[in-house]
């Protein structure tokens, strides 16, 4: 027998989703557990051992796939969708995408959040059954309302919900190696990896604050500090624009590491300081210490799902008008507000913990 999980979102969000992936694990363990999910964001699943299978739709690139590519590979799903035989689909995503996908997957069991969201007409007709989104899934963190579908299913709570994020052993030993080639034989220094950028620039904080936090961070920790970036252009440059403002020795992590060698550098370091990010919900996984700065994207939310963490934040007007996000704006004011003492001190309170 065969589960069906939809989450077509972004690489955060299957991270995010791991605990929900877990507990069905631990509850159903003579079932296949296959999840649906975006193109791209394979990588933040490719090694759990909770999944059976995976399938991939779309991008996340901007560009349209072709016409003949969206034929080809709509083929390609509805043959893996049937060839399962899945008993049920559970669509975390309240996608047009996921109902249908649940409706073709020819589940008995069909389930999602009652839509909250626009739709299609009688898409709800798609689903056997409908979580209510009330009022405490909306203020509450993804996880949660993640694990809330999923207990649902159970009829069961999850008890201590924990994110997975699997480190291959040679890409462990690979990122000691690289962490030890950048220190002085016989010293010892904090090892920091900074991930101050995100596809989607309107979550990044100031560059020139940025650039005086972590001169400061320097001065104080005598820190080995590494500047790690996506592997698109914006975020490349982004970085190198940080490292030239900084009056203090800062590594960039040029050429790019693959996904797993990422998770592996941010594993070895010894706290992990970034913005709202895949590789921040990823550090959270590992067990490693988390500083995140957040604004227009709420921490409620997304914030780091690690009791290891602090969290930057001086609350946002958009928020508070019921709002999941602000616009996407040149100038966002709830990150402007924030200077660098305060991610300062929260670095000092996880140090001193």
């Amino acid at each position: 027998m065969a589960i069906l999980l939809i989450k077509p979102k972004h690489i955060g969000d299957m991270i995010l989703l791991t605990p929900a992936i877990r507990f069905l694990r631990e509850q159903l363990p003579t079932e296949k557990l296959c999840l649906l999910l975006r193109g791209g964001t394979e990588a933040a699943v490719a090694n759990n051992p909770d999944l059976a299978d995976i399938f991939a739709v779309g991008s996340l690139g901007d560009s349209p796939q072709p016409f003949a590519g969206r034929v080809s590979e709509s083929w390609r799903l509805l043959r893996w969708l049937r060839r399962w035989k899945f008993r049920a689909a559970l669509d975390f995503g309240i996608s047009d995408r996921g109902a249908i996908c649940a409706a073709l997957s020819g589940a008995k069991h069909r389930i999602t959040y009652r839509p909250n969201l626009p739709g299609f007409f009688g898409k709800t007709l798609f689903y056997t059954r409908l979580v209510e989104f009330d009022a405490e899934l909306q203020a509450g963190h993804e996880v949660e309302k993640d694990l809330r579908l999923a207990e649902t299913f159970l009829g069961k709570r999850c008890p201590e919900p924990r994110l997975v994020f699997h480190v291959p052993e040679p890409d462990r030993g690979w990122a000691n190696e690289f962490w030890a080639s950048r220190t002085a034989p016989g010293t010892s220094r904090p090892r920091i990896v900074c991930h101050m950028t995100s596809r989607w620039l309107f979550k990044c904080w100031d560059e020139q604050r940025t650039a005086v936090m972590l001169d400061k961070l320097n001065q104080t920790h005598a820190a080995s500090l590494l500047l790690s970036a996506g592997n698109n252009t914006a975020e490349r440059e982004r970085v190198r624009r940080i490292r030239a403002l900084m009056s203090t020795p800062v590594q960039l992590l040029d050429p790019p590491v693959s996904f797993e060698q990422l998770g592996a550098i941010i594993q070895a370091a010894h706290l992990f300081m970034g913005i709202d990010s895949g590789p921040m919900h990823r550090a959270a996984a590992v067990g490693t210490p988390v500083v995140a700065i957040f604004g227009p994207t709420g921490p409620k939310r997304w914030g780091p799902w690690s009791r290891n963490s602090r969290v930057v934040f001086n609350g946002c007007q958009c928020q508070d008008q019921g709002k999941v996000t602000c616009s996407k704006a040149n100038t966002m004011k709830c990150l402007a507000s924030i200077t660098p003492e305060q991610v300062l001190d929260a670095v000092a309170e996880l140090f001193k913990d």
